[in-house]
């Protein structure tokens, strides 16, 4: 029988807790251990063939041509942005422009026809005081029809002002919008129009200053105002005798006529020839407004 020590190690017997010896402990004896290539070939999953391979990364080192390029590209969409926001605030500029000409428009054609109006007015005011005058040089004192004086006379003082429709221009300057307006000529005009309309202000703040410190006393005392302004009282003129119409003298007389030459005087300077130049503004306004911004 073969020596135990020649039987590998693998095919050794256990021994026999029989045979054993009490009191002996069993020797330690080593498991067999698994073979590391037969582990490794069991636990690995069967994907593990198949393993992905990444194309690397080649990183090219950029030429000053890239980066000229990329600056062009950079700019070329900053001034495109630039350009449609700037397109975009001179088109409502523009909408905001047209209306505020529409505004202008209404404005002078409502200033064009109000004119029309003082002018005549201050016309046939003008033959008033012409027929008063030629009354006062051509007839004797004691001999002036006084139903007739008084009937002209009445008008002395009176007035229309004009009372500019600026309520648009103002809100331009205030706002700073005048600057929509493009045309400078159209700017220029606008302007000079305004400022020839403050003048004539000025010269209306004046006759209505004369009027109500001057006129207006002086016929109070000297005039019979139920004779001149009969509907009012609901009395005739004719109910009156002539000598009671008025209270005049020589000397009154003479006051009176300075009075109504310096009447005269504001009434000429507020009249038509006053009132031409600023019609042919605002007529040309109102042209240059349509054609610049197609108002029907």
């Amino acid at each position: 029988m073969p020596d135990n020590q020649d039987i590998p190690a693998e095919q050794a017997p256990l021994p026999d807790k029989e045979t054993m010896p009490q009191g002996t402990a069993p020797p330690d004896i080593p498991y067999p251990q698994a073979d590391p290539e037969t582990t490794i070939g069991l636990t690995q999953p069967e994907t593990a063939d198949m393993e992905l391979h990444h194309q690397p990364h080649i990183h090219h080192k950029k030429k000053w041509k890239d980066y000229l390029f990329e600056f062009f590209m950079l700019f070329l969409a900053v001034s495109a942005g630039f350009l449609v926001e700037n397109q975009r605030e001179h088109y409502v500029e523009h909408l905001r422009a047209k209306d505020y000409a529409a505004m202008l428009r209404k404005d002078l054609s409502s200033d064009t026809v109000i004119m029309n109006i003082i002018s005549n007015f201050r016309s046939e005011q003008q033959k008033r005081y012409d027929s008063l005058r030629n009354m006062i040089d051509s007839v004797p004192f004691e001999k002036i029809n006084q139903q007739q004086f008084v009937t002209l006379a009445s008008s002395v003082g009176k007035y229309l002002h004009l009372i500019q429709n600026n309520g648009t221009i103002q809100q331009l300057k205030s706002s700073g919008a005048l600057r929509y307006f493009k045309d400078t000529a159209l700017v220029y005009t606008l302007t000079s129009y305004e400022e020839d309309l403050k003048h004539n202000e000025y010269v209306q703040q004046e006759e209505k200053e004369y009027s109500a410190e001057k006129v207006t006393p002086f016929k109070l005392i000297h005039f019979n105002n139920k004779s001149i302004e009969p509907g009012v009282a609901g009395t005739a003129p004719q109910n009156f005798p002539k000598e009671m119409m008025i209270d005049f003298d020589k000397k009154t007389m003479m006051q009176f006529y300075n009075l109504l030459d310096r009447s005269a005087e504001f009434n000429k300077m507020l009249g038509e020839p006053n009132f031409t130049p600023h019609k042919i503004k605002a007529a040309s306004l109102i042209k240059m407004l349509i054609e610049e911004y197609h108002l029907e």
